[in-house]
């Protein structure tokens, strides 16, 4: 669906010096699959760096307010702020299982990335040969119009000057109609 409209808006500015790097970077900046794409990769990248860090040693600062009560029945407030560690307690190996899988979505959503961009790529280059290819034939076709209208000339002035017969003349002029 998408590169039909890269075909409608294309296909009429070739004419007009839409270049091929101009249609590359509209396939990348506007493509829909190759942008879900990118986002997966990133999401997973993401994802890969947190189960990398789940691994590390974590510092807070941890902050609060607690009641307390004296001995002589009086209550008050007591407001504390600090730090607080805390490291990771071994789960079974799970931390490294996320690692190593966060580390192969990542290298699972580049190869696709890869993928949809040859894959959208390739179309591409396929539809701008078609395209130059359409070019070239309709100046082609245009040339051969324009020498058959010579030829028609030509058999008709020597027609008229009776060198040629009728029915050559007739032909040409029927073969240009047909067109």
């Amino acid at each position: 669906m998408y590169l039909l409209k890269i075909i409608t808006i294309f296909l009429p500015t070739v004419a007009f010096g839409f270049s091929y790097q101009d249609a590359y970077q509209m396939l990348l900046t506007t493509n829909p699959t190759y942008t879900i794409a990118t986002v997966d990769y990133e999401i997973s990248t993401l994802a890969y760096q947190n189960a990398k860090a789940a691994q590390l040693p974590r510092l807070d600062l941890r902050g609060g307010a607690e009641r307390f009560i004296q001995e002589n029945a009086t209550s008050g407030y007591r407001a504390f702020i600090g730090p607080r560690l805390s490291l990771p307690i071994y789960q079974g190996g799970q931390l490294r299982a996320e690692k190593r899988l966060g580390s192969q979505q990542v290298d699972a959503n580049e190869l696709s990335i890869q993928i949809r961009l040859l894959e959208q790529t390739q179309q591409l280059q396929e539809m701008y040969a078609r395209a130059l290819y359409s070019k070239n034939y309709l100046a082609v076709a245009k040339n051969i119009y324009e020498r058959s209208q010579k030829n028609l000339r030509l058999v008709e002035i020597k027609y008229r000057s009776g060198h040629e017969y009728r029915w050559v003349f007739s032909n040409n002029q029927k073969n240009i109609r047909r067109g």
